[in-house]
C-alpha cells in the first residue's frame, strides 16, 4: 500500500468474520479468531472502525501498488509492470467483494445486528455444533454426517487420479492414468460422455468457475481445455511446459485465467482465449489452487513447503513450513481464509492473514494422501487416508472420526457446495460419493 493510504483493507473483511460469528453464538470461534487477527471485542469499537474504514474506502483513489489488474491487462502482461504512470481511478474495493457484501448498505453494524457474510444459505447449520460423533458414521439430529450415497458405475473399472464438481454441482468429472476425462451427471449418477486427447496420463482436472468448460493437465507436458462437454469440438491445446504438468487451476473472477504447474517448479499463467501464457514465474510443482471468491492469493506446494502467491505480482508472501514429508494436497477453505496441507505424516492447518499454522494433526498408521473441505460444515475437514476417510475438527480436538471408504488409497477427493456432496476417488478404481 502506498504511503499514506488508510487502512489495511484486508481489516474489513477480518471484521466482517468476526461480527458474523459473535451473532451466530460461534464464541469459541471468534475469541481464536480475535487472538489471530487482533479484532476487538467491543462492538462500540468495531462500529467506529468500520465506519471510518467505509468513509477511507469510498473516497480513495488506487495506486499502482493496491491495482487489482483485469483480464485484459493479463491478456497484455501489463498487470506484472508498474502502474506508476496511469492516472486514471482504480475500481473501488467493494468491486472485489463477493455481491453478498454491499459496503454501503451493510457495513453499518450496531449490537444485535449482523452484517453479511459470503456463505452458503444452505449450509447454514455447520456452525451449530461443532463435535465430532463418538463412533458412527451415520450421525443424525445435531453434529453432521459423511454417509456414502452412491458409488458412480463404470462399464468397466478404471483408475482415477482426480476428480471436481462443476459450480453448481450437476456434473463430476474425473480422470486419470487411462488419458480419459470421463462426465458424470449427479442427478441421475450416469455417464454423459467422455474426452481424449493427451498422450499420456491426466494429472489434474478443473472446472471453469460458474461455467462447464474443463481443463486437464498431463505428463505428456500439455494442457487441454474442453469448451463444450456435449459437442466432437477438439480441445483448446497449450504446450509451451518443458516437463510433466502436475496440476491446474482456473481464477475464481477472471475466467479466462489459467494457472498450470509443472515437476521442473515451473508456474505458468495463461490467457485461455488466446492459447498463449502470459507469465511465467517459480514457486509451484505438486498443486496449484487459486484462493476462492477473490483470486488475490494462489497457494502452491513444492516439497515440503507450501507457498503463498500474490497474483498480482507473482511474488511469495509468505512460506508455510514445517511438514517434515512432501506435501501431497492443498486445500482453501470456501471464504478464502485458512489453507489446509497433506503430507503423509500430518495434516496441518495455516492462517492467510497471520502466515502461521494454527493446527497440526498426525496421521499415526493411516497415511494420508489427500484434502478437502466438508461442503456442509466449513471448519471441518476431510482427508483421503489410504483406505479410509478422517473427519477432522481443528478448532475442537486433535482426533479424527474415521469412516472406511474404499480398498485401497484414496488418491482425489472433491467437494460442491451446492449439493453438499463430496466424491471420492482410489486406486481400488471406484468412485464413490458420499453426504
Amino acid at each position: 500500500m502506498a504511503e499514506g493510504d488508510d487502512p489495511n483493507h484486508e481489516k474489513l473483511l477480518e471484521l466482517y468474520l468476526h461480527d458474523y460469528f459473535m451473532k451466530n453464538d460461534m464464541r469459541e470461534t471468534a475469541a481464536i479468531f480475535r487472538q489471530e487477527d487482533n479484532v476487538p471485542n467491543d462492538p462500540a469499537a468495531q462500529n467506529v472502525r468500520t465506519k471510518k474504514m467505509k468513509t477511507s474506502m469510498m473516497n480513495q483513489q488506487w495506486t499502482g501498488q493496491t491495482y487489482f489488474p483485469t483480464f485484459t491487462d493479463f491478456c497484455s502482461g501489463s498487470a506484472f509492470q508498474s502502474h506508476a504512470e496511469d492516472n486514471q481511478m482504480r475500481p473501488p474495493f467493494s468491486s472485489f467483494l463477493p455481491p453478498q457484501i454491499n459496503l454501503e448498505q451493510d457495513v453499518e453494524m450496531s449490537e444485535g445486528q449482523s452484517a453479511y457474510f459470503p456463505i452458503n444459505p444452505t449450509t447454514f447449520q455447520w456452525e451449530q455444533n461443532l463435535q465430532l460423533p463418538a463412533t458412527t458414521t451415520r450421525h443424525h439430529g445435531e453434529g453432521f454426517s459423511l454417509v456414502e450415497v452412491g458409488c458412480l458405475p463404470f462399464k468397466r473399472k478404471k483408475e482415477t487420479f482426480c476428480c471436481h464438481f462443476s459450480s453448481d454441482g450437476k456434473f463430476l468429472a474425473t480422470a486419470g492414468p487411462e488419458k480419459v476425462v470421463v462426465f458424470w451427471h449427479m442427478k441421475h449418477r450416469s455417464n454423459i460422455g467422455s474426452k481424449t486427447g493427451h498422450s499420456l496420463p491426466i494429472t489434474d482436472v478443473r472446472f471453469g468457475p460458474n461455467s462447464h468448460i474443463v481443463a486437464t493437465s498431463s505428463y505428456d507436458k500439455t494442457v487441454l481445455i474442453w469448451e463444450d462437454l456435449k459437442t466432437g469440438r477438439p480441445p483448446v491445446r497449450l504446450e509451451e511446459h518443458i516437463n510433466q504438468v502436475l496440476s491446474l487451476d482456473f481464477h475464481p473472477k477472471r475466467e479466462n485465467l489459467l494457472c498450470s504447474s509443472d515437476g521442473i517448479d515451473e508456474t505458468r499463467f495463461w490467457d485461455i482465449n488466446r492459447g498463449s501464457c502470459i507469465h511465467i514465474f517459480q514457486g509451484a510443482c505438486k498443486q496449484v489452487r487459486f484462493q476462492p471468491l477473490f483470486g488475490r492469493f494462489l497457494a502452491t506446494c513444492s516439497d515440503n513447503v507450501v507457498n503463498l502467491i500474490d497474483v498480482e505480482t507473482s511474488k511469495i508472501c509468505a512460506r508455510f513450513e514445517g511438514h517434515e514429508n512432501e506435501v501431497k494436497s492443498i486445500c482453501w477453505d470456501p471464504n478464502g481464509i485458512y489453507i489446509a496441507s497433506i503430507s503423509e505424516d500430518s495434516a496441518r492447518l495455516w492462517s492467510v492473514f497471520q502466515h502461521n499454522c494454527l493446527h497440526e494433526l498426525h496421521a499415526k498408521d493411516n497415511k494420508f494422501q489427500c484434502c478437502t473441505f466438508h461442503p456442509g460444515y466449513w471448519l471441518h475437514w476431510v482427508i483421503g487416508a489410504e483406505q479410509s476417510l478422517e473427519l477432522w475438527n481443528p478448532l475442537d480436538t486433535k482426533k479424527t472420526w474415521k469412516v472406511e471408504a474404499h480398498m485401497d488409497a484414496v488418491s482425489s477427493l472433491a467437494s460442491s457446495l451446492d449439493t453438499e456432496m463430496i466424491a471420492s476417488t482410489s486406486h481400488d478404481e471406484l468412485i464413490k460419493l458420499w453426504k
